[in-house]
């Protein structure tokens, strides 16, 4: 599998224009290692998650010895805490070169001696001592897609015994929805997806179908019932894991099942809380299944599962049930989304 050229600077600016305002997809990319500018770009210039977590930050850091899980090269996070005041922060990146481009930034800026940046997984890296704090943003755009549930829960080990985690709480919501047709005919956006699914595609080793397409700006005309709670992930607590398992939906709106709409609303502490649905760099993820025609009055039963495909990888997901009408199953659904498609 070989690496095609990058799109310009100026598709991407277009593309990262268009996904703020328009209905537009790509596929999802936190889950894979393909990080590099452009996205952390991205990243720094949503207002809204920066704002959140600051605000957190400078509640909770001050005088305190903090660890940054996946502090990323432009390293925010960490950034945030020493200048909120914190003792410390150990910053730790798994990616080698975010991790040199974050000392090199944290050098420029006069910071080396309260930041220690350290490379490498989270499960082999050692601090010099135990933190009062850990915050992170290993959300994915489904809240554990990007392994949070394991990173967090070994994070605990890096904390003294009363350490707290920023963020607090991290809640999956979901909607049986209905396809958005053809968001968009643009080249600078379909450059930079295709760029971005090859990337992961070499990171991964092999060609595969990629099932979680982000979509951002999705239409909530196109949501055929309420929402439910997919996930429930409390960091808070040594548990975090927060399956929904059963959920049962009742059909509000006439249209095709196309499949499922997830979105998240992070708790990154009591009074600071972003939702992907609109205007953040996280966004809905719609996961696609072969379409059913409902009705009001319809009944969606579902079976939900998170599970690890192989070792080592993030996780993959599972929407197992069926459409009742008049108590009678009509159709049946079926959604396996893995990490990487064998």
């Amino acid at each position: 599998m070989t690496e095609s050229s990058p799109p310009p600077r100026a598709a991407f600016d277009s593309a990262f224009a268009r996904w703020r305002s328009e209905i537009t997809c790509r596929p999802t990319i936190g889950e894979y290692p393909v990080y590099d500018d452009h996205l952390y770009r991205w990243l720094l210039e949503d207002s809204g998650r920066i704002a959140a977590y600051r605000g957190a930050i400078q509640r909770a850091a001050p005088r305190r010895r903090v660890v940054d899980l996946g502090t990323g090269a432009s390293a925010p996070l960490a950034i945030m805490c020493a200048e909120a005041g914190a003792s410390h922060v150990d910053a730790i990146e798994v990616m080698p070169a975010s991790a040199e481009a974050a000392r090199v930034h944290i050098a420029k800026l006069g910071l080396s001696d309260r930041i220690t940046v350290h490379c490498g997984p989270s499960t082999e890296i050692e601090p010099a001592e135990p933190a009062d704090l850990c915050v992170s943003e290993v959300i994915g755009m489904i809240g554990s897609a990007e392994g949070a549930v394991g990173s967090l829960l070994n994070a605990r080990r890096l904390l003294k015994p009363d350490g707290r985690m920023l963020p607090k709480r991290c809640i999956t919501w979901f909607a049986p929805a209905s396809v958005v047709e053809a968001p968009y005919r643009n080249a600078a956006c379909t450059a930079v997806a295709d760029h971005y699914a090859q990337r992961i595609k070499q990171s991964v080793g092999r060609d595969f179908t990629l099932s979680r397409i982000v979509t951002f700006n999705f239409p909530e005309s196109h949501l055929l019932a309420e929402k439910h709670i997919f996930e429930d992930l409390r960091f808070d607590t040594r548990e975090i894991a927060g399956d929904a398992g059963e959920v049962v939906f009742d059909i509000t709106r006439s249209g095709q099942l196309g499949g499922f709409v997830l979105w998240i609303e992070l708790h990154v502490d009591e009074e600071h809380v972003i939702c992907s649905w609109r205007g953040s760099s996280w966004a809905p993820v719609f996961l696609a299944m072969a379409p059913v025609a409902v009705q009001p009055g319809d009944r969606l039963n579902v079976s939900l599962t998170r599970f690890i495909h192989r070792a080592g990888e993030n996780p993959s997901y599972s929407i197992i049930g069926h459409v009742a009408r008049a108590g009678r199953p009509v159709a049946v659904v079926e959604i396996v989304s893995l990490y990487a498609w064998p």
